[in-house]
C-alpha cells in the first residue's frame, strides 16, 4: 500500500473521533434544514439580546415575516440593517414582522450595532460554532439572506442578498395584495 493511501486511511478514519461540542445542538437542528417553498419554517431556539432563550416562531409577525441572515462582519448585511429598521417601523403596524438573525456574531458587536443603528426590531443570536450552512442549506451561498413566511408559517420566498428599503417593500406589498396571506 502506498504512503498516500495509508494517510487517506487514517485521515478518514480518525475524523469521526474528534470531539465536537456543538454536535448535540447541530442533532437537535438537524430539522431547522430549509428546503422548498411552502414547507413550514424551522423553529429553533436563539437568544434574544436579553438573553432569553426563545424559539424563532415566538416572532411571526400576524401575516407577513421577514426572517434576515446576517451577520456584523459582512458589509452588505451592514448595509441592509438600517434598510430593515425602517421595513419594521413602516410594516409592523401591518402585521408584517421583522426579524434579523445574526450569524456567530458576538454579543458586544451586536450591542454596538443596536446603538450604532438603533435598532429596534427583533434581533436572534446564539449558535455560534454551529455550521449554519447544514442547518439553513441555503446559506450556503452567502449572506444577506432572508426567508419570506406567510402567516401559517410556511416559507414563500427566499431572497439572497441586499436588498433596500423600496425593493423590500414591492416584495412585502406584493406578497400582501397577491391574496398569499389570509387578511
Amino acid at each position: 500500500m502506498s504512503r498516500r493511501a495509508l494517510f487517506l486511511i487514517c485521515v478518514i478514519g480518525l475524523s469521526g473521533c474528534r470531539e465536537n461540542p456543538h454536535l448535540d445542538r447541530v442533532a437537535e437542528l438537524r430539522g431547522a434544514r430549509t428546503g422548498t417553498l411552502d414547507e413550514p419554517l424551522p423553529n429553533p431556539t436563539f437568544l434574544t439580546m436579553d438573553g432569553d432563550s426563545v424559539p424563532l416562531h415566538d416572532h411571526l409577525g400576524e401575516r407577513l415575516t421577514l426572517v434576515n441572515f446576517g451577520g456584523t462582519w459582512c458589509l452588505p448585511c451592514e448595509r441592509e440593517m438600517p434598510e430593515l429598521q425602517r421595513l419594521h417601523e413602516t410594516w409592523t403596524d401591518e402585521g408584517v414582522a421583522i426579524v434579523s438573525v445574526a450569524m456567530t456574531s458576538p454579543q458586544e458587536d451586536l450591542e454596538e450595532w443596536v446603538e450604532d443603528f438603533g435598532l429596534t426590531l427583533t434581533i436572534l443570536h446564539g449558535l455560534s460554532g454551529v455550521d449554519w450552512a447544514d442547518l439553513f442549506y441555503e446559506l450556503r451561498d452567502g449572506v444577506p439572506y432572508t426567508v419570506v413566511v406567510d402567516d401559517g408559517g410556511r416559507m414563500t420566498r427566499f431572497v439572497r442578498g441586499f436588498r433596500d428599503f423600496d425593493e423590500w417593500s414591492e416584495v412585502i406589498r406584493g406578497d400582501l395584495e397577491r391574496g398569499v396571506l389570509e387578511p
